[in-house]
């Protein structure tokens, strides 16, 4: 027998899940809105609500607006959490890149500003070589990485232009071929190599001033 919530109900902070033992059904106006078995099947016309969580899966057919004026949020997870049996055409956001990722052409790929990129951020106070950024080895085998750095005491800004690969073992290697600082002299110098599953750029300052460090990577996936 099928369970009815009328739209004069209040639902808002209401958890709608599915049951494998009934069927519960959303109405409005006598719309059927919802139809729920094992999972969320359909969706048509709308449902409001001050919040509510649907656990799927969920399947709509037709087109999707969002008339709101904040944000969608996207699936997000580690890359070993992407899902199992990926097709084209799925987004989320990988927590270990910290970018946006897309399922095209049957592969994973980054997305978003900066030509698919990547942003990093890291400081440093001495003079002790520091990794500031890095990426899977498994997943990208070319990055061109853009990173500035910003002495305050100074003060000076430095911008600095990588292009980095490897060998998917143990090798990783940089050509440095673009450079230009506000001040009169190179106040960072980088390095390149893989430490367990992941390239790291590293930052060697030539004195403890502190510093502040954007890498901006655009990645190849191969």
């Amino acid at each position: 027998m099928a369970t009815l919530i009328n739209a004069d109900d209040s639902i808002g902070g209401a958890v709608i899940t599915g049951d494998t033992s009934g069927v519960l059904g959303l109405q409005a106006a006598g719309t059927t809105l919802v139809t729920i078995g094992s999972g969320i099947t359909a969706i048509t016309g709308s449902v409001t609500a001050d919040s509510a969580s649907i656990a799927g899966p969920l399947s709509a057919t037709g087109d999707i607006t969002f008339s709101a004026t904040s944000a969608a949020k996207m699936p997000s997870g580690t890359t070993a959490q992407r899902p199992g049996s990926a097709t084209n055409g799925m987004i989320r956001y990988n927590s270990d890149d910290g970018s946006f990722e897309g399922y095209a052409a049957g592969e994973w790929g980054a997305i978003g500003g900066g030509g698919g990129g990547d942003t990093q951020t890291a400081t440093t106070t001495g003079t002790t070589q520091t990794s500031i950024a890095t990426y899977a080895k498994a997943d990208y085998g070319a990055i061109k990485a853009t990173i500035t750095a910003w002495d305050s005491a100074r003060p000076s800004r430095m911008v600095t232009e990588l292009l980095i690969t490897h060998d998917n073992s143990t090798t990783a290697v940089a050509t440095q071929y673009a450079t230009i600082s506000t001040n009169d002299s190179d106040h960072v110098t980088y390095d390149v190599d893989i430490s367990g599953a992941n390239v790291r750029i590293l930052a060697t300052p030539t004195d403890a001033a502190a510093r502040s460090y954007v890498t901006l990577g655009s990645l190849v996936q191969v």
